[in-house]
């Protein structure tokens, strides 16, 4: 393979199942809404209902999720996704390899 070939399959990407989207699929390659930037993973923080249509996620990386889960009125399920999240993370996920999550 020549450096050409290898550099363009390092910056294609494959579809990963939802499986593999950290524990319980709760992390997902998405936009962040608090640094407004498209991240590789990123968690719901909040859910917003429509008035005349379905609500939708709000989601956030895993460095804003923390700190929006700090604040008072923060949701308790944010809370246990994020404690699931570190006790997969410490646990290694059982895969093989290791959940890693840039901070």
């Amino acid at each position: 393979m020549s450096a050409t070939e290898e550099g363009a399959a390092m910056t294609e990407r494959e579809p990963v199942p939802e499986s593999e989207f950290g524990p319980k699929g709760l992390l997902r390659p998405g936009h962040c809404c608090h640094c407004d930037r498209y991240r590789d993973a990123v968690m719901a923080v909040a859910i917003e209902g429509g008035n005349s249509g379905p609500g939708y996620l709000v989601e956030a990386c895993v460095p804003h999720a923390r700190a929006l889960a700090a604040r008072v009125l923060a949701p308790q399920w944010l809370r246990d996704d994020l404690a699931e999240l570190d006790r997969a993370m410490r646990e290694n996920t059982g895969r093989g390899t290791e959940l890693r999550i840039a901070e």
